[in-house]
This record gives structure tokens, C-alpha cells and sequence, in this order.
């Protein structure tokens, strides 16, 4: 889009207190002196600069969304309020009067509701009519088809089983249509062949979540947890969740990300005490970054894990990155290990320090965050079926520890699955570089 279909827009909309003259003598001025420096203040939007760029930004989104739509589109007719309100109100009464012929109804898919005909029959007219400027006494067999295996697909908030019901609820309108002389049958014929033809397309592409559009997935994924879209304090917790979600998500990939979303922990272990060496290995400050940022990818990853809902309910992001980062931090400042070679005893004795010289949410913190992590590794192929075992049993011996200090603490997410055994400390004596 251009920056003369903007300003078009804007005057269309009359949200541009400016005559057409002036619009056309500025973009003159743009087309001639396209290096010169642009003078915002002969446009103010108000006195607040805050509030102007909010008007601003509200104003390009309202014009991407109705660009996007097809409803600004310079090779097509003028899209008008007025028609389109006509025929949505048209069709709605159309649909009503079809419905309620009960001949019509039984040949309609079984447990078929008025609801789900009237979004069908709706949505094919509306995004005809802003796509293509076709009022259903014009359609083309090429617009129900693109309407069909476009939107539809990658829109329609309907499982991909649903699908199967669209081409006989539309076949039996548009022949509703022609029976009440709305359409002509020379019109009804065609879009009939664009029914039959784009069913099977449709259907097949609505079989891949790939091709649906962000808002269709974040409605699916509503539907899935059990939530009502049409719940405002429901979908806007669910909307928060999902967003920072996905934040994190392309952070993980490298994408851009909000920041805000994405929690950074700090970079403490650069100065924490560490050992210089320990059972013939060397402290080296490129393995204390390179397993920080490991531990901090871990996290995250954990975060995003389809399997971490429970999780992601109970803590704040900031609780479980930190908690893992800390945790990998310190094993690697006491022991020189990674999560990949963390041995039982070594990370027993983390975990006894925690519960004995930290807060009591720290440990709770380590608990749900590390166990979270550790089948996580365990599931992805990144931690073998023994180590996961023998690291398990520390945190449920460590609980037990816990417990021995007669602290409120309760123990309720992992019981004692084996006699407890006592760990040993480690052998060989660490020296410490502060």
C-alpha cells in the first residue's frame, strides 16, 4: 500500500480533517521533493505526544486490518459500508427463512445449528464482497473458490472435522437462493462448480495447522484447553499467557521477540566464587558462559514445552529461569559438571545447601523448575534413563532433608519412590578461586 492510498483511505473514512485539494498538493510536494525532510506538525494530531502516536498507531493498524481484508484494494470498485451492510442483512434474513424450512434442514448435516450456517453463509458473502466487490447476485465460481480455500482455511474457527459439513450446508443455500429468486440459476451453477471444486482443497489444507492464521490459532488453542473464546476474563488471561508463549518461543529461534515477554536473568555467575580445579578439571570462564546461556535456552525451552502447563500456571517465568540458571550455574562453579553429566551425590549436596542456608521458595523454586527439567532432558534424548533416575532421587532425598529440619514445608509433588540412601560427600578436596 501507498502512501496516496493512506491518506485516500483516511479521507474515506473521514478521519482526515483535510479537503481533497490540500491532500493532493501535499503528496505532490512528497512526489517531487522525495528527499526533503517531512513536517509532521502541518498534520498534529493533537497536543500530546503520547496520545498522538497512540492516534497514529491505531489508525495504521485500522488501515492494515481493512487492507488486509481487501477492503482498500485501487483495481477494484469502492468498497461501501452501505452495500455491504445491505447484503449481510440480506443474507442473515436469507438464512433464517432457510433454516427455518424444515424439508432444507433435514438434508443438512446431522446436529447442523443456525449458528454455524449463518457464520458459513456470512463469512463466504462478506469476504466475497470485500475481496473481490461481488454481491452474491454476482459471484464467480474463481471467488467462492478462493474465499473457500483461503480464509476459510486459514480462519474459520471450526475443528478440521467441521470441514466436511461446509459443502453440503452451502450447496443447499445457493439452491435455496435460486428457489426464492435472490440469485439467478445461471449464478447458482457456478458457484456450485466453485463449491464442489474447492471442497476437497479446502478440506485437505484444513487438515494442517500450518495454515492457519495467528488468530485461528490462538482460538484453536483455546478450544483445546477447555476455554470459551466468547469469555472475556477467560480469553484475555488465556490471550496474556499465550502471547508470552509465544514470545519466548521466538526468542528460542532467534527471532524478534517483545523483551517485556522474555524474562534475562543476570549475569552473577562472572563473579560467584567458583573452584580453579576440581577432580583434574579446570574452571574456564568460556564453559561458565557458554553453560549459562545453555541453562538460559533449557529454561526456556522448558517454558514453551507443551507438557509445562501445570507449571507455567503454579510460577512466574522469572521463578523457573532463574531457578534453573542458578542451579546450572552453581554445579558448574562446585563441580565443574553440566546438566548432561551431573552426578547424584555432587547435586544432593547443591540441593542440601539450598535447603539449608536459602529461603524456603528458593528450594521450592529448584524443586518444581529442576524436575520439570529433568524429565524434560530425559524426553528429548539429552539425559540417559539412569541419570534421570539417580538425579530424582536427590530432590525427593533432599525433600526428606527438608523434612528433617521440621520445616512447614509440605511435601506434595514427589514422593519416596525407593529407600533413601545417604549421599556421600565428594572425595577429592576442591580449591576455590574467589
Amino acid at each position: 500500500m501507498t502512501i496516496q492510498q493512506f491518506l485516500d483511505w483516511l479521507l474515506a473514512t473521514h478521519q482526515l480533517p483535510l479537503p481533497q485539494a490540500d491532500v493532493d498538493h501535499v503528496m505532490l510536494d512528497v512526489m517531487t521533493q522525495a528527499n526533503s525532510e517531512f513536517a509532521p506538525e502541518k498534520f498534529s494530531l493533537g497536543n500530546d505526544d503520547d496520545q498522538a502516536d497512540d492516534q497514529v498507531n491505531n489508525l495504521a493498524l485500522a488501515f492494515a486490518s481493512e487492507a488486509r481484508q481487501g477492503r482498500f484494494d485501487s483495481s477494484l470498485p469502492q468498497w461501501r459500508e452501505a452495500t455491504a451492510n445491505r447484503i449481510k442483512a440480506e443474507i442473515e434474513s436469507l438464512v433464517d427463512r432457510f433454516f427455518d424450512d424444515k424439508t432444507v434442514r433435514q438434508a443438512l448435516p446431522e446436529k447442523t445449528s443456525l449458528a454455524h450456517v449463518k457464520m458459513l453463509v456470512s463469512t463466504l458473502t462478506m469476504r466475497i464482497y470485500d475481496q473481490f466487490r461481488k454481491t452474491p447476485k454476482a459471484w464467480t465460481k474463481e471467488a467462492v473458490e478462493h474465499v473457500m480455500t483461503g480464509y476459510f482455511v486459514s480462519n474459520l474457527l471450526i475443528t478440521a472435522e467441521a470441514y466436511t459439513t461446509i459443502d453440503p450446508i452451502l450447496t443447499a443455500f445457493v439452491d435455496f437462493m435460486v428457489s426464492k429468486n435472490y440469485i439467478r440459476p445461471v449464478v447458482g451453477k457456478r458457484v456450485q462448480r466453485g463449491i464442489k471444486e474447492a471442497a476437497p482443497k479446502m478440506i485437505a489444507l484444513a487438515q494442517d495447522s500450518d495454515n492457519y492464521g495467528p488468530a485461528k490459532t490462538v482460538g484453536m488453542a483455546m478450544l483445546a484447553a477447555g476455554l470459551d473464546p466468547a469469555n472475556p476474563v477467560a480469553a484475555d488471561k488465556f490471550l496474556n499467557d499465550y502471547h508470552e508463549v509465544e514470545q519466548v518461543r521466538r526468542a528460542v529461534q532467534g527471532l524478534p521477540y517483545h523483551e517485556d515477554d522474555v524474562y534475562q536473568p543476570d549475569d552473577a555467575y562472572r563473579t560467584r566464587p567458583h573452584v580453579d580445579t576440581f577432580e583434574g578439571q579446570q574452571w574456564q570462564l568460556a564453559t561458565a558462559t557458554q553453560l549459562h546461556h545453555q541453562m538460559i535456552k533449557y529454561a526456556r525451552l522448558l517454558w514453551i514445552d507443551e507438557d509445562s502447563a501445570d507449571m507455567r500456571g503454579a510460577w512466574a517465568q522469572s521463578d523457573i529461569v532463574d531457578a534453573l540458571v542458578t542451579m546450572g550455574d552453581a554445579m558448574y562453579a562446585e563441580y565443574l559438571e553440566t546438566p548432561e553429566t551431573w552426578i547424584a551425590d555432587n547435586f544432593y549436596m547443591y540441593l542440601e545447601h539450598v535447603v539449608d542456608d536459602r529461603p524456603l521458595i528458593d528450594f521450592q523454586r529448584i524443586l518444581a523448575g529442576g524436575t520439570y527439567l529433568i524429565v524434560y532432558l530425559l524426553k528429548t534424548g539429552r539425559m540417559v534413563q539412569e541419570r534421570e533416575e539417580q538425579l530424582m532421587e536427590a530432590f525427593v532425598d533432599a525433600e526428606g532433608h527438608l523434612l528433617q529440619l521440621n520445616s512447614p514445608f509440605r511435601k506434595t509433588t514427589f514422593q519416596p519412590h525407593r529407600k533413601q540412601k545417604k549421599h556421600k560427600k565428594p572425595k577429592k578436596k576442591k580449591q576455590w578461586k574467589r
